[in-house]
């Protein structure tokens, strides 16, 4: 089994320190879903398999990662190649500034073959 879903670990950061709060929809249906106490900062809760979505792109956004007087917002917004979007919002609970980024999967599944991850930051104003 190879996953779609992916999530991420903030300072290395794995324990139920994360909120996220998330929605669907494909057109004819919706759905939403939140938790208070996730493990990672999970960027899409839509459950899909490999089989089910093909080309797949997800644009996170991490808000203040530099701050260290207050909490991380993630927005990632997704589209699942013309079957829905999602858009997840998370919150890592921590003042620390953002130093590493770790890219997960539910269960430790590897990421689907093909998968490219871009960072980009913006230097300082």
């Amino acid at each position: 089994t190879s996953s779609t879903n992916f999530g991420y670990y903030l300072n290395n950061d794995s324990a139920n320190n994360y909120c996220v709060v998330n929605m669907y929809g494909n057109g004819s249906s919706t759905s939403s879903a939140n938790s208070t106490t996730e493990g990672a900062l999970w960027a899409n809760w839509s459950n899909y398999t490999s089989t089910t979505v093909g080309n797949s792109i997800y644009i996170s956004n991490i808000q203040n990662y530099a701050s260290t007087s207050m909490y991380k917002t993630v927005i990632t917004r997704g589209d699942f190649g013309g079957q829905g979007t999602e858009i997840v919002i998370g919150v890592w609970k921590s003042l620390s500034a953002v130093t590493s980024i770790v890219i997960t999967t539910p269960s430790g599944w590897p990421l689907k073959a093909g998968s490219i991850f871009s960072l980009y930051g913006i230097t300082s104003a």
